[in-house]
């Protein structure tokens, strides 16, 4: 049942959000699992590749680059090979 939860929620996210929103709440749920391993600025080690990134929340890589780029821009997030943190 939880399982199915988790599911239907993220369904509705594919469905109802745009990549960006999609992307935002993502990398707040990644860096809420790893915040444990935050470095100094915050930040936490970058496990994924964009295109992973893409799969999972749907989407291309050219879009989550761009979107990441946009974000990066707006002072949300810094994301590098290595780290994420978020702004």
């Amino acid at each position: 049942s939880e399982r199915l939860r988790a599911l239907e929620q993220r369904y509705d996210g594919l469905v109802f959000k745009d990549v960006r929103t999609r992307l935002l709440d993502f990398l707040r749920r990644y860096v809420e699992l790893f915040g444990s391993e935050r470095d100094a600025e915050g930040a936490v080690p970058n496990h994924l590749r964009q295109e992973d990134i893409a799969q999972l929340i749907g989407s291309t890589r050219q879009t989550v680059t761009a979107t990441l780029r946009q974000l990066e821009r707006e002072g949300l997030v810094c994301y590098s090979r290595q780290r994420i943190r978020l702004g």
